[in-house]
């Protein structure tokens, strides 16, 4: 199931722009109606975001236009709403879209040395969003430390790992914990901005994967694919240059 943080916020600056009009206040009069009605959008804005776009995902849609046109929501207010806010959260996924080149990031380190994503100078850069306390961080990691160990030197990969609380002594002793090999970084102590808005890391774990030029190639990958799919992007990558030598289209 897609999540995203960010969602509670769309949905409640939606109702918020909703409720600034006389006409939709007495519609939606009842607070409960209004909780009931921000349940169903944060779902239908989930889903929308999800990729799985079947017979269900379609009655989804008519569903809660139909529930708007019941209650008396003017249409015209639902667009104008949903439209404002889905453009601020596509302006938080812009830069940060597969084929796009990722943000440089620029972080202290636990011993308080600046670390910047650019300096790698690796085929492949995975920069992974952790928080310390997150429980699903600590069953990714111990598998992107496997992979690391495993293909650090076959695939030429390095890791730019971004803990998200600012707690340098938590860093330090997840480091230890988990036995991280790779680059740790404490994200507020940032040098180049909110790393969550540039990555849209606004959850955790994250997981980005960037090539040689530093152009994003995957996102939001589950550390146990990233062997497979860097093989097979570098095959990919192989047969397209054979096919340019030779003049002949890829496939």
């Amino acid at each position: 199931t897609w999540a995203c943080p960010t969602v509670p916020a769309l949905v409640d600056d939606f109702y918020g722009e909703i409720l600034r009009h006389d006409e939709t206040r007495n519609v939606l009069s009842n607070e409960a109606q209004v909780m009931r009605l921000k349940k169903t959008l944060g779902a239908w804005i989930g889903e929308l975001f999800a990729g799985v776009y079947d017979e269900r995902f379609v009655f989804r849609r008519w569903l809660v236009g139909y529930r708007h046109v019941e209650i008396g929501l003017g249409h015209v207010w639902v667009n104008a709403a949903m439209k404002k806010n889905l453009k601020e959260h596509a302006d938080k996924l812009r830069m940060s879209l597969i084929g796009m080149t990722g943000p440089n990031l620029i972080m202290l380190d636990d011993k308080l040395q600046v670390k910047s994503l650019y300096d790698i100078k690796k085929k492949f850069t995975v920069v992974y969003f952790f928080d310390p306390d997150c429980g699903a961080c600590k069953t990714e990691t111990p598998k992107l430390v496997d992979f690391y160990q495993q293909n650090k030197t076959k695939l030429s990969v390095e890791v730019y790992a971004v803990s998200s609380d600012t707690s340098m002594q938590k860093m330090k002793d997840y480091v230890r914990e988990m036995k991280i090999p790779f680059i740790t970084v404490n994200g507020p102590r940032t040098l180049v901005g909110n790393y969550q808005k540039l990555y849209d890391a606004f959850s955790t774990p994250t997981l980005y994967v960037l090539d040689e030029r530093k152009k994003i190639i995957a996102k939001k990958l589950p550390a146990e694919k990233l062997a497979d799919f860097l093989s097979n992007y570098e095959r990919f990558q192989k047969r397209k240059e054979e096919n340019a030598k030779s003049g002949s289209p890829g496939k």
